[in-house]
């Protein structure tokens, strides 16, 4: 059965050191495009700063059935200062906006990709996140999950060219529910709010997502995988499949397809001959172990011991570069 969408945004919360009614800006080095696959050490830019809005959506009708019904988003941001604020009702007739939440920028985004990202399974969070606390939505410990991944991965598809847009459904154990039944609504809906906010004056109608990126960390592959399958039009719609450190492996591999471009990035050990990438099926994996991470002068921020990990903070943006994301 349809249904009709009706989602909010809502203020953001703290995010500690950063204030929430603007641009959140975060400084980052990122790996140059195309070193992960040919050089042995692995080369970073120089920290450069990134600007991104960030904000968060609810689906109001969603909250009582078992699937996501709260949505991280992230854009990239430059400064614009003549730009009116997202205003109450300024996105569409279902919207209801916060007055205020986002200031006033220009976005150099693209309206027709986005990019969703699949968080691991919430319970192996430090402290896990429990399935109880998640009905108290953003204003529970669950909010944690959201700073965490919106910060890391928003600063990756800031720092691209013309930036798509990043939405992070926050899924609870029981699955993908009406996010993989109703995903081309709430995406919409959560676009035309950003159309709206860089036009308020426009008179398009809803905004139509034509692209898809599809991403995912650890054994965010298992909500990814389903959605890429079942959901109505992924496949069809999906320009890449980027797959960071996921498992299970085979998971991976059943999904590449010449349809779309597949990266799969994981901790394979490499001697400095190489070669740091193959073919698996139709895509490609990219072996990115700790010794091939360059220190950074203090010597501790990317830490051998922690790759997992560093995969997600650093490699989406090597992806959507091979994948032509935004270029």
């Amino acid at each position: 059965m349809t249904r009709m969408v009706r989602l909010s945004a809502i203020p953001l919360p703290h995010i500690p050191g950063k204030k929430t009614t603007g641009p959140l800006d975060f400084y980052r080095d990122l790996p140059l495009p195309y070193t992960a696959m040919t050089d042995y050490a692995m080369k970073f830019s120089a920290q450069t700063m990134y600007k991104f809005l960030a904000a968060i959506f609810v689906d109001e009708d969603a909250k009582s059935g078992p699937g996501p019904w709260w949505y991280g988003v992230a854009v990239r941001a430059d400064p614009w200062p003549n730009l009116p604020q997202f205003k109450e009702g300024a996105a569409s007739a279902t919207l209801r906006s916060a007055k205020g939440f986002l200031a006033g920028e220009h976005m150099p985004f693209n309206l027709n990709t986005a990019v969703i990202f699949f968080h691991p399974s919430a319970n192996q969070g430090k402290p896990p996140y429990l399935d109880k606390d998640y009905s108290s939505g953003p204003h529970g410990p669950w909010i944690k999950l959201f700073e965490d991944y919106i910060v890391k991965i928003g600063i990756q598809v800031a720092a691209i060219s013309v930036s798509p847009i990043l939405i992070m459904p926050l899924i609870p154990y029981t699955g993908l529910g009406a996010f993989q039944r109703d995903w081309q609504k709430i995406v919409s809906q959560i676009v035309s709010s950003f159309k709206h906010l860089r036009d308020p004056n426009t008179t398009e109608g809803a905004a139509i997502i034509r692209y898809l990126v599809l991403s995912s960390f650890s054994n965010g592959l298992t909500y990814m995988s389903p959605f890429l399958k079942m959901g109505a039009g992924v496949q069809s719609m999906t320009r890449a499949v980027i797959d960071l450190d996921g498992h299970p492996f085979g998971l991976s591999v059943a999904l590449a397809s010449d349809k779309y471009k597949t990266f799969a990035y994981d901790q394979a050990q490499v001697t400095p001959k190489g070669p740091f990438f193959h073919p698996f099926g139709r895509g490609h994996r990219i072996h990115v172990p700790g010794v091939r991470w360059p220190r950074n002068k203090e010597g501790n921020v990317r830490d051998e011991g922690d790759t997992h990990g560093m995969i997600p903070t650093f490699m989406l943006y090597d992806g959507l570069v091979l994948a032509s994301v935004g270029y």
